[in-house]
């Protein structure tokens, strides 16, 4: 690639700086909240896909349940429903004898939650340099600077020889993952895919997996008067989080971490989201407690293996203890197996990215793992596709209450994925 349309395209991405924030703000102000096993996608998706068409790029909808053998698929994500839910592809069909990149991001987002939000969770508003609302960060400002990349390279004329598309896809939220599991099957064979999350412009090759669950344990109610005739169900779980801590510890200790993930402090994370117990309202010794618990895991790990460990910590905490020997709590799986997964460190697409997050942000890269779960697994694992993830926004905002992302980092973002866009599709 030539410095001179290096240096057009970036001046162009600066010309658009308001046009980009006009987007970001737009899409945040169209709701497309994720309640599963529904979503309210679809005004968005219809807002997106005539933005593509505007660039002339050939557009399809599809909705994930459309996509031929999604459900025999051993990564489909089941219990779903996807009517007025699609997918949105455009594709810019390339000269020939370069690779095909596909960027994509996905439009919902977790509803804004019972806390008061300063700024209006729908209304996209600016202030210090940042734009406010649900989705922003996660991952609405990513799927603008993709969207307006695509418009770049098109508006300057730039050929590309591999072909170039993008997706913006349904049900990533809460486990959902099939969205971006439909265009994995939809597409077939594509030589790379940037993802844009939130990773505050590191580039990350692999991001983690796991599993949500819940445990619920008994006991026997008591006036508190009286607590000696009673079983706590807090003290009992109060137990199994410290097993659960316990294997936290071994399994930071032991398990064996990919140099994207060495350098955090708990690679395997194990942690308690909720609980409840007991009634305020009514008092005494409480008789049930549950809790949900979000158990995760690094490339390299499989589901069988993590849940013999889990299985056996709580094993040896009910031995413990008389009350739960007799009375063992509830173990139940919620939602699926979400995989775990990278590709190498030196591969040529994480290479591509890396030097142009160098170019623009005039920075030594940072490449490492994500410590969330994506939908990256749906590429790499299920598809055999090179995926890494990239975007603007700090991942500390993504659900967050005043969800925000920085413009700077949605301007840098969008002359990264230009820049990597084009120098991918023309190697071979």
């Amino acid at each position: 690639m030539r410095n001179s349309i290096q240096n057009k395209l970036i001046e162009l991405v600066e010309k658009k700086r308001d046009d980009i924030i006009r987007f970001v703000q737009n899409l945040v102000r169209i709701p497309s909240v994720n309640s599963p096993p529904d979503g309210e996608e679809k005004e968005c998706q219809e807002f997106i896909a005539s933005k593509l068409k505007k660039l002339d790029m050939d557009v399809d909808m599809f909705t994930p349940d459309e996509v031929p053998g999604i459900k025999d698929s051993p990564f489909y994500v089941p219990n779903r429903k996807y009517v007025n839910r699609p997918n949105v592809i455009g594709r810019i069909k390339g000269l020939g004898g370069g690779k095909s990149l596909l960027l994509t991001s996905h439009v919902d987002v977790v509803p804004p939650g019972k806390i008061k939000w300063e700024h209006d969770p729908w209304g996209g508003d600016i202030s210090e340099s940042k734009i406010y609302g649900r989705g922003a960060a996660d991952a609405k400002g990513g799927l603008a600077a993709q969207i307006t990349a695509v418009e770049c390279i098109k508006e300057l004329g730039i050929n590309l020889k591999g072909d170039l598309l993008f997706a913006s896809v349904v049900d990533e939220e809460f486990g959902g993952m099939n969205g971006s599991l439909a265009v994995s099957l939809n597409l077939g064979r594509i030589d790379g895919v940037i993802l844009s999350e939130p990773t505050s412009l590191c580039v990350m090759p692999g991001c983690a997996g796991g599993l949500q669950y819940e445990i619920v344990v008994k006991g026997q109610f008591a006036f508190e008067g009286q607590k000696y005739m009673g079983v706590s169900a807090i003290d009992k779980m109060y137990k199994v989080i410290k097993g659960l801590q316990k294997l936290e510890n071994e399994r930071n200790r032991k398990v064996k971490a990919s140099p994207l993930f060495s350098e955090y402090p708990i690679r395997t994370p194990i942690t308690v989201i909720s609980i409840k117990g007991g009634d305020f309202e009514v008092g005494g010794v409480p008789d049930s407690c549950k809790i949900m618990v979000w158990h995760g895991a690094i490339p390299g790990e499989d589901k069988i293996a993590v849940m013999d460990q889990l299985q056996n910590i709580l094993r040896k905490v009910c031995e413990k203890d008389i009350w739960l020997k007799e009375n063992r709590p509830d173990f139940k799986v919620i939602g699926t197996w979400l995989d775990p997964c990278e590709i190498p460190y030196d591969h040529l697409l994480v290479k591509t990215i890396s030097s142009n997050v160098k170019r623009v942000t005039k920075k030594d890269t940072v490449i490492k793992g994500m410590e969330g779960s994506c939908d990256l697994s749906r590429f790499v694992i299920s598809g055999g596709i090179a995926a890494v993830v990239l975007g603007p926004g700090n991942i500390k905002q993504a659900h967050a209450v005043d969800e925000s992302i920085e413009i700077e980092e949605i301007m840098k973002a969008t002359k990264i994925i230009a820049l990597s866009a084009i120098e991918w599709c023309n190697s071979q």
